[in-house]
């Protein structure tokens, strides 16, 4: 597997009530995989976790080989590593594909700019 995204036993925890209880994962560079599951299983939690946005209880989280556990959301960002939030509603007057590359797009210094003239 080329190296890309080791979650290991990842553990979050909202006061007394476990959200994520010892979750582990491995997404090779360039995989693409689905996360399912009911309502309140955990799994915004998962991702916020890894990703930096929600303090993790226990775990440890590896991009490419590198632990990044401690590193805030903004460095984990910069190494690569994004999240995107769930929207109910897309860019009605967009195609599938140009609401995959709206989302898949990276920031620059004159992405704002660019976005403001060239929406």
């Amino acid at each position: 597997m080329t190296k890309g995204l080791v979650a290991e036993r990842i553990t979050v925890r909202y006061g007394s009530n476990t959200a994520v209880d010892a979750v582990s994962l491995d997404v090779a560079r360039g995989e693409i995989v689905g996360l399912i599951g009911p309502n309140g299983a955990g799994k915004t939690s998962l991702i916020d976790a890894v990703t930096g946005m929600a303090q993790m209880a226990d775990g440890k989280v590896l991009l490419d080989g590198v632990d990044i556990t401690d590193w805030t959301p903004h460095r984990r960002a910069n190494a690569g590593m994004r999240r995107t939030f769930q929207s109910l509603r897309l860019f009605d007057d967009l195609t599938v594909t140009e609401n995959l590359v709206v989302a898949a797009e990276t920031d620059t210094r004159l992405g704002f700019l660019r976005d403001l003239f060239r929406p």
